[in-house]
């Protein structure tokens, strides 16, 4: 088992209806120092070779997009130029035709999910960094503090996606919060609304006209 393994499970909770999400592409960097670096990239159907490209449901798997596991095969994998790790980057497609308050809309939109770390020490590194675009608009960045105990990772993360009919936009939000806040922010983009609080990180957000 490498040292300090990061385990980040990538969500998928509402897409509006008449969409689909598909990832078409993956990149993982890996630091280009002779010290060891692993990731695994664990997709929807639990292969880690599932070919591309492939669609996510928010009904499988408890919509899982998939999992990405970042570590250090060393203990003495810390303090070069690959202090920070490797990272995996996630391209996607949201496409389809929608209906948003009585009004439909086209949607050909691509974006990426990129998963990293901060910098590893001895141990695993203090916080996992899930950075997330849209639609060609400014990428939104959600550090999620990674715990002390091996045995535990970062909470899930929940992926949000709202088309707004007013202003022609189409954003993304991500959350770590409980049921019933997840719930008022899917009730919130089923109405076109870029709802949040404090317990969400924030709309990434771009036009789609």
């Amino acid at each position: 088992m490498p040292i300090g393994t990061v385990h980040q499970t990538i969500l998928v909770k509402y897409i509006p209806d008449g969409l689909n999400l598909t990832v078409y592409d993956v990149n993982p960097i890996v630091p280009g120092d002779e010290l060891p670096w692993y990731y695994r990239i664990e997709f929807v159907n639990g292969s880690k070779k599932t070919s591309l490209p492939f669609d996510v449901s928010t009904t499988t798997r408890n919509g899982t997009l998939g999992i990405v596991s970042l570590s250090s095969e060393s203990a003495f994998s810390y303090g070069s130029y690959g202090s920070f790790g490797p990272k995996v980057e996630i391209f996607y497609r949201l496409h389809g035709t929608t209906k948003v308050q009585n009004q439909s809309f086209d949607v050909d939109q691509k974006g990426y999910i990129c998963v990293s770390t901060t910098e590893w020490g001895i141990g695993r590194p203090d916080y996992c960094n899930v950075t997330y675009q849209i639609a060609g608009g400014n990428p939104v960045n959600l550090s999620g503090r990674v715990p002390s105990t091996i045995a535990t990772n970062p909470k899930d993360i929940q992926l949000v996606f709202a088309v707004n009919a007013k202003d022609k936009e189409i954003g993304m939000n991500v959350t770590v919060a409980d049921k019933s806040f997840l719930d008022k922010l899917i009730e919130s983009a089923i109405g076109g609304v870029f709802w949040g609080n404090e317990k969400a990180f924030g709309w990434a957000i771009g036009k789609f006209y």
